[in-house]
């Protein structure tokens, strides 16, 4: 028959590795099969003993954890640890052993910490409270918001969080817009035991004035450039500027700044961490000229408080504008063009930088060509081209060219127009005269002469008249009348 010798009970704190001793006895040396339940909830232990005639100590160990009431600390918690040894003969011994386990005592959470994002708000304000504590168990936390307008408390919140590990920081936050001016306060208290704040596992701690008060808008300055001329320089190639804005915010509250370039860069962005006056400022390096609105926009984070500065800035050079040296061409036939005769032209063009110069030609037929020239000989770019027309006409050849500066020194888009004419000779044709051709040709010749003494007769007639007392006009009527009698006699002396 099996023989269970147990210790008289077991007493240790919780979470301690326990050795157990059981001495065991068989008289016909058996090996005994034996079973330990821990009485804890824990899976049995069953293991074989040596041969027992000569009582073995068997030594086994454990770890009883009881599950703490929360809150609660520094009392024992009980089991029955039960002993079972198996001959494997049908004979069973049993032994049952008292256990006692102590529960340390129950730390109490941590002060909480309070933390308000700003000291001032505007009573629109959604207000941001949060607080955090930790607690030695790990235990569930209650949290108790309580709210003061200086006079008394007008807002309580409960909140809670579940189990963590020992220690673990835990952080709740509560929202509350305070709608008026004022001075308020809020204070917090955290709990671990069930129920609500229990002395002495509340802890309490109060939060710094917050004031309430209408915000203002922050003022934000002009975009400022330094240097205050954005010219590049052409001999470098470019021009370095720093941009610039001041802002006075009577709040002091942080400030977000976004700048736009409107030169396809992404914005950027300054940031303040407080203060009435602040300043932001960025830097650009520019190789084009070109204009450019460049904005500025500022704001406190609240609605309706966001403020755009925007700047006009044109970025010119000093570089110099190309100039025409020659633009010439020549008519092989001579002082025109012939329709489809094709006219050499030879243009010459110069620039201090020598950059590229692009050149577009209307030749005024619907015909446009492009070029870009870029090779400089002697300082100057050179384009020889050729073109026909095929229609009769004047055409107004007009040149365009540029080295694409609009904004350095002078016109740097220039125009240049020219007429050219196309035509078609006029034919003649040389023909052989005979005598009439002459004899009309005299006939013609004659008409001034007869003129002439017609004039000369008209005269002596009129200077006649004169003589006898008469005027050219009477002397002719006197003789037309002189005539008619003349014939009126010579009709009756024929009768």
């Amino acid at each position: 028959m099996p023989v269970i010798i147990p210790p008289d009970n077991i007493d240790t704190d919780a979470g301690t590795l326990f050795m157990i001793e059981v001495y065991v006895q068989d008289d016909d040396d058996h090996v005994l099969h034996m079973t330990y339940d821990f009485g804890d909830g824990t899976p049995n232990l069953t293991f074989d003993s040596p041969p027992a005639l000569d009582y073995p100590l068997l030594q086994q160990t454990h770890t009883w954890n009881p599950v703490p009431i929360q809150g609660e600390g520094n009392y024992k918690v009980n089991y029955i640890f039960n002993i079972t040894a198996d001959d494997g003969f049908g004979n069973v011994a049993t032994a049952s052993v008292p256990v006692s386990i102590k529960l340390p005592v129950n730390g109490l959470p941590n002060t909480p910490a309070i933390t308000v994002p700003l000291s001032v708000v505007d009573p629109d304000d959604n207000v941001t409270i949060e607080a955090s504590t930790s607690d030695p168990e790990g235990e569930p936390i209650i949290w108790t918001f309580i709210f003061n307008d200086s006079v008394q408390d007008f807002l309580t919140i409960v909140k809670h969080t579940s189990w963590t590990a020992p220690d673990a920081l835990v952080t709740q936050n509560v929202s509350h817009v305070f709608g008026a001016p004022g001075n308020y306060s809020v204070e917090v208290y955290v709990c671990d035991r069930p129920g609500n704040q229990t002395f002495p596992h509340n802890v309490s701690q109060k939060s710094a004035t917050i004031e309430v008060k209408l915000n203002r808008i922050p003022i934000v300055g002009a975009i400022v450039l330094t240097p205050p001329e954005v010219q590049i320089n052409a001999s470098i190639g470019f021009v370095n500027i720093t941009y610039s804005v001041e802002i006075i915010d009577s709040d002091g509250d942080p400030l977000n700044c976004t700048w736009n370039f409107d030169d396809g860069t992404p914005p950027a962005y300054n940031q303040s961490v407080g203060g009435k006056e602040v300043k932001f400022s960025q830097w650009r390096v520019y190789n084009e000229t070109g204009s450019h609105n460049i904005s500025v926009v500022v704001t406190d984070g609240r609605p309706g408080h966001t403020v755009t500065v925007n700047s006009l800035v044109n970025i010119t050079s000093t570089n110099n504008p190309p100039a025409l040296v020659n633009f010439v061409f020549h008519y092989p036939s001579g002082e025109y063009a012939l329709p489809n005769e094709s006219i050499a032209f030879t243009l010459y063009i110069s620039d201090p930088e020598q950059d590229s110069i692009y050149v577009t030609i209307d030749f005024g037929d619907g015909t446009v060509e492009y070029y870009n020239l870029t090779v400089y000989t002697d300082g100057n770019v050179t384009l020889i081209f050729n073109h026909t027309w095929s229609q009769v006409g004047s055409y107004v050849i007009q040149l365009n060219y540029t080295d694409n500066k609009q904004f350095g020194v002078g016109n740097h888009n220039i125009s240049y127009n020219v007429t050219l004419d196309v035509k078609v000779p006029e034919v003649r044709i040389k023909k052989s005269w005979n005598w009439w051709d002459y004899f009309g040709l005299w006939l013609f010749s004659m008409i001034p002469v007869l003129v002439v003494l017609r004039f000369f007769m008209v005269a002596r007639r009129r200077k006649h008249a004169e003589d006898k007392g008469f005027s050219l006009e009477e002397w002719n009527l006197m003789k037309s009348e002189q005539k008619k009698t003349d014939m009126s006699d010579n009709k009756k002396e024929g009768a």
